[in-house]
């Protein structure tokens, strides 16, 4: 299931590239890997259904890493800065090593969330912010994104931890 969003950008990138490609989002997007892992070369790298990012964009950012042993490859998650700027996009990198993105496991950073805990997370929407009780569902540290529950059980969604332990509204799944 954790795979399911990576084998539909699969098929939507085979179908997909006739479409016209940013020639500005693949520059940053290859900067960002290489911010990652410096000795990545442009044939190593295959961007899949690369999207046209509206014009206050500024940078890409990698946001979800995962290893497919099986075929000996990184799946990555880009994101324009900032968020919405452009639809997320996914690359490939063929490297069979495993240790390339350190596991969320190997981090020195402190949990400051954990799974179970009663929180508030809040939203921001222009000058409006909203406020809401929450259960978090995943532990985790300062800019991790988890998953957290609405305290009458209706909805799922995905906040962001601030330094504080305190949560941000990400988006709804």
């Amino acid at each position: 299931m954790r795979r399911l969003p990576f084998i539909i950008a699969l098929l939507f990138g085979a179908f997909s590239m006739s479409l016209p490609a940013t020639a500005q989002f693949r520059t940053a997007a290859l900067e960002a890997i290489r911010r990652i892992v410096p000795a990545t070369s442009d044939e190593e790298v295959e961007l899949l259904a690369v999207p046209t990012p509206k014009p206050p964009f500024r940078e890409v950012r990698v946001t979800q890493t995962a290893f497919d042993p099986t075929l000996g490859i990184w799946q990555l998650r880009l994101e324009c800065v900032p968020t919405g700027a452009c639809v997320p996009a996914f690359a490939l990198l063929r490297s069979s090593d495993r240790q390339l993105f350190p596991k969320p496991s190997a981090r020195t950073q402190s949990i400051l969330v954990r799974a179970g805990e009663k929180k508030w997370m809040s939203a921001r929407f222009g000058a409006l912010t909203i406020r809401s009780n929450v259960t978090c569902l995943q532990s985790g540290g300062a800019g991790d994104e988890i998953r957290v529950r609405e305290r009458d059980g209706r909805r799922v969604s995905v906040a962001t931890v601030d330094n504080t332990g305190g949560l941000t509204f990400r988006r709804s799944l």
